[in-house]
């Protein structure tokens, strides 16, 4: 799985995680007046998240008509069995779906400790299972996307009563993994450490500053541009961020389907990133 980058259309028009298939009939309908207005204007970019194919059995043609030949969809971790570019680069501006930034992270962090470069305890210990990779991301993606629905359902269920269940669900998602095909490894520098203030332990943040230094850790080619913009944390961020000596604005457009954030999208053209809400939502 390659992480390089394709181009970025000339003038275009970015929306991310609009998890098709949980969308309210509001929000859907909103949906299809932006895309007829942005395709007058420019290119559409799906930055990811877009059909959501894990959680509800869905299939990509069921939303075929949503899209249109000239529209550049970049995959996500929800978007199993997509192709598609992951990044996209033009005129010093950077995009991805931005998964990279955590679950990409993590694998990073176990192929570090595979390689002996620090690492906790129990990545240390994982280290030793398998030659881990930071493109394992990707093999994660594929094991989930083999659980059954009832599996799902007890994984991802909030309530305490559910853990019990999610101990055989976690077991077949680790062996999944450690029977899959190795990847080959990963090529990356500096690790930041893990967030003191994210969660699931520090693997998952939303700061700016760290969200930016694990881009420029794990996406090639991303230091060289000035603005970064993903998708996937659900969090709306739009913030300059000083680092290496140089500034970078960091971009984050939320979800389409955020249940109290109105939708946003991106507008993009010669370098320039313009953010803006979407109207009458």
């Amino acid at each position: 799985m390659s992480l390089r980058a394709a181009p970025l259309p000339e003038r275009a028009f970015v929306v991310a995680d609009v998890h098709l298939g949980v969308c309210s009939p509001e929000r859907l309908a909103a949906l299809r007046e932006w895309l007829a207005w942005a395709r007058t204007r420019g290119t559409v970019v799906w930055l990811g998240d877009s059909v959501d194919l894990l959680r509800f059995g869905l299939s990509a043609l069921d939303y075929a008509p949503l899209r249109a030949p000239q529209d550049v969809e970049v995959v996500g971790n929800h978007d199993y069995g997509l192709s598609g570019p992951r990044v996209l680069r033009s005129g010093g501006v950077f995009m991805a779906h931005g998964d990279m930034v955590d679950f990409g992270y993590t694998a990073a962090r176990l192929q570090a400790a595979r390689e002996g470069r620090g690492g906790t305890l129990v990545e240390r210990l994982l280290a030793h299972l398998r030659p881990w990779s930071v493109l394992d991301v990707y093999t994660f993606y594929e094991v989930l996307a083999a659980l059954t629905d009832e599996d799902v359902a007890a994984f991802e269920h909030p309530s305490p009563r559910m853990a019990l269940k999610k101990i055989p669900v976690l077991a077949r998602v680790l062996r999944g993994m450690l029977r899959a095909p190795v990847q080959p490894p990963g090529t990356f520098g500096y690790l930041p450490p893990l967030s003191g203030g994210g969660s699931f332990a520090g693997y998952f943040t939303y700061e700016p500053l760290e969200v930016l230094e694990r881009v420029l850790a794990l996406y090639p080619g991303a230091a060289d541009c000035h603005t970064i913009v993903i998708g996937h944390l659900h969090r709306q961020i739009d913030e300059l961020v000083w680092h290496g000596g140089r500034e970078y604005r960091v971009v984050c457009l939320g979800a389409w389907v955020h249940p109290t954030l109105g939708p946003q999208f991106a507008e993009v053209e010669d370098g320039a990133v313009v953010v803006r809400p979407v109207p009458g939502t």
